[in-house]
């Protein structure tokens, strides 16, 4: 089989979209030929099946310069192929159609957002197939939707055997500095737990940057509430994190921290999970995994003083709690969100 992956950017440095350099190759994997056009190309390392055709934003072309490329490349592979993937670009279904509509190939379409868009609805509702994590991710479900579960790559984001917590904890919060994350919440649990819970035997990691220019004044918002609240020794922030260097963060921490309500399963709160860090969130969809340990881990999003106390039980589970916690949490990604496993899917949903 020959495969058209259509995506945004192949970078596997990259702290938002380094997740799918692993894609590639793992769809690779499942066919003869994988072409992919990219937007953006940053550093890859990709199998010789991997054909990839970059639209060079990342040299600076201009935006009608892109349109160009995008048709020389549709032209020269489209017409190869057994199927075109969309990952997260429902634009350019519109884009393929006028040369898809003589030549009638198999489009799949992943997608996985908080906020249905009137333009994902309408793609959705005429692609062959729309795969995305669960029913919360795409609101627009249908007859061609597929629920697979995320994709997360097990052998990479795996728990170190040899990590010792240290006697000052380290809580990890990674994702894009946005309004939607609720980072504010996060700072005001910690704030409680400092000044109300008095437990202060710990420092939070913040990894992540903004993306647009009203994330960079939440940024600001956050900073100026840290410092009044005098958290300047507790919440550290880091700046983005290279996908590479990602499993390392993970594997040396305490605690991840997801405040954000919004969606299904995330990417990141999967990839801590596979690492076996004991997690704090705020949306239900783990509960039918954790049992009785659920109680300990969920808050309702915005409830910063359950938050609170829910660090602290965690930071506390005995042995025992910590060690079916840390089961049930590999167990969970490598059976339901594991990349291989949904390669497969991908791959499989051009032979419907």
């Amino acid at each position: 089989m020959k495969l058209l992956m259509i995506t945004q950017k192949v970078d596997m440095n990259d702290s938002v979209m380094g997740f799918c350099h692993a894609w590639v190759k793992k769809i690779a994997a499942q066919v003869d030929t994988l072409y992919v056009i990219t937007l953006y190309q940053g550093v890859t390392d990709l199998p010789k099946n991997v054909k990839l055709f970059s639209l060079k934003k990342e040299k600076g072309y201009p935006r009608f310069l892109r349109y160009i490329l995008f048709y020389i490349h549709l032209f020269r592979v489209m017409w190869r192929v057994d199927g075109v993937f969309l990952h997260m670009c429902p634009e350019y279904f519109q884009a393929i159609y006028p040369l898809n509509f003589f030549l009638r190939k198999k489009v799949t379409l992943w997608y996985a957002h908080v906020k249905m868009s009137p333009l994902a609805a309408w793609v959705g509702a005429r692609v062959n197939t729309v795969l995305s994590p669960s029913k919360e991710s795409f609101l627009a479900e249908g007859k061609n939707f597929v629920s697979t579960g995320h994709g997360v790559d097990v052998e990479v984001f795996k728990p170190d055997p040899g990590f010792v917590s240290a006697p000052v904890k380290n809580l990890v919060h990674i994702g894009r500095i946005s309004k939607i994350k609720d980072i504010d919440v996060i700072i005001k649990a910690i704030n409680h737990v400092v000044n109300v819970l008095d437990v202060t035997n710990f420092t939070l990691n913040i990894y992540g940057a903004p993306a647009r220019v009203e994330d960079d004044a939440y940024l600001a918002e956050l900073k100026q509430m840290v410092t009044d609240f005098h958290l300047e020794k507790y919440i550290i922030w880091h700046g983005e994190l290279r996908n590479t260097d990602a499993t390392l963060v993970y594997q040396k921490a305490d605690m991840f921290i997801r405040s954000m309500a919004k969606g299904g399963y995330g990417k990141v709160d999967l990839e801590a999970l596979a690492t076996a860090v004991p997690t704090v969130l705020s949306t239900p969809v783990y509960k039918e995994y954790f049992g009785d340990l659920y109680d300990d881990m969920y808050f309702l999003s915005g409830d910063y003083t359950k938050l609170a106390e829910n660090i602290v039980t965690v930071l506390n589970w005995d042995e025992g709690r910590l060690a079916r916690f840390k089961k049930i949490a590999r167990d969970l990604v490598v059976e339901n969100h594991n990349l291989d496993k949904l390669a497969v899917k991908i791959v499989n949903s051009f032979m419907i």
